[in-house]
């Protein structure tokens, strides 16, 4: 009980880190939703389109919904995995394999982390500007990739010292 009591206390900022990250993912995906359903509506009623619609989804809502959740939806279980072997025929190595499984991943995501996040940083070095509708700062579209992939390396490497256990909530 110490442990996870212990456990809990030490991930407990990481865990916050997630929800936020997640929460901001999912105000993204609305705001997609909203963006989009407006600007047809508006093209077709009155034929006066969002101008800027399609920039700020391609640009900034877009990476960022499809990286700001990794780390939460690793936490609770909640991804697409496709099981070809069982932990369980691995016998005693199952918890190393089993740590393995957590802290490969975590290597392939901090060099993901590591390469966006120099291209985020470099684009905000020189002030690249995305020239459209609206002079939109490149950098801080570039920002979410960085952001979401390190909390997700965060999350695995955590998983690596404390295995999640198999009862976990998928759903979420």
């Amino acid at each position: 009980m110490a442990i996870a009591t212990g456990q809990r206390s030490a991930t407990r900022p990481l865990v916050l880190l997630e929800d936020a990250l997640h929460c901001a993912g999912c105000l993204c995906l609305a705001s997609v939703l909203l963006l989009v359903a407006g600007d047809t509506l508006l093209r077709f009623a009155v034929n006066r389109p969002i101008a800027f619609q399609f920039e700020l989804t391609e640009m900034y809502l877009m990476p960022a919904m499809a990286t700001l959740s990794l780390a939460r939806v690793q936490r609770l279980g909640g991804h697409l995995s496709i099981d070809f072997v069982q932990m369980s025929w691995f016998g005693g190595l199952a918890p190393l394999v089993g740590r393995l499984n957590s802290l490969l991943p975590a290597v392939f995501f901090a060099l993901v982390t590591w390469q966006s996040g120099k291209y985020a940083w470099a684009a905000y070095l020189r002030n690249d500007t995305y020239m459209g509708v609206i002079d939109w700062p490149s950098y801080v579209a570039y920002a979410s990739i960085p952001l979401g992939t390190a909390t997700l390396t965060m999350r695995l490497l955590v998983d690596a010292v404390w295995p999640p256990s198999p009862e976990r909530n998928t759903a979420g």
